[in-house]
């Protein structure tokens, strides 16, 4: 069950409508030191959670009417930084219809990816999602932006 804030965001979307709403990054203050994290407030009032680079998207016409993208558990970097709800967690505590592993890594625009199927992930999108023109215009940091999404398939 998605927060009351969330239902009522949905109950006013238009029919066929999409929102894609992108939490706060973290931001490095020098090089081994990282700023507080402090959550964008639109995306925690609608949906509650409080972890970095999470995003929710909202479709209120469809069966998995929020989906919500968390960055997985790493025990080893919690010792340091707190611990993270990940995919299961997410799922318990804040409503999502369905939660997706997200994970984000830079490679160089030049280098294509090798993806290999380890058995915990299926890449969705093999080829980057990269910005398009118009983006690319409003945003010029945009142009070396690529996005894959993968699904977490096993435990």
């Amino acid at each position: 069950m998605p927060r009351p804030q969330l239902a009522e965001f949905m109950r006013r979307m238009e029919p066929n409508s999409v929102a894609i709403l992108p939490a706060a990054r973290e931001a490095t203050r020098s090089n081994d030191t990282e700023y507080r994290f402090r959550q964008d407030s639109d995306f925690y009032y609608l949906t509650g959670f409080n972890e970095p680079d999470a995003i929710a998207v909202v479709t209120p016409s469809r069966d998995e009417r929020y989906t919500l993208f968390v960055r997985p558990r790493d025990r080893e970097k919690e010792t340091w930084t707190g611990r993270r709800a990940g995919v299961e967690g997410a799922k318990e505590k804040f409503g999502a219809d369905a939660l997706r592993l997200y994970v984000m890594f830079v490679a160089p625009p030049e280098k294509e990816v090798e993806w290999r199927d380890d058995g915990l992930v299926r890449a969705i999108t093999k080829k980057p999602i990269v910005a398009g023109d118009v983006e690319i215009e409003r945003n010029p940091r945009a142009r070396s932006a690529k996005l894959r999404v993968v699904e977490k398939t096993s435990a």
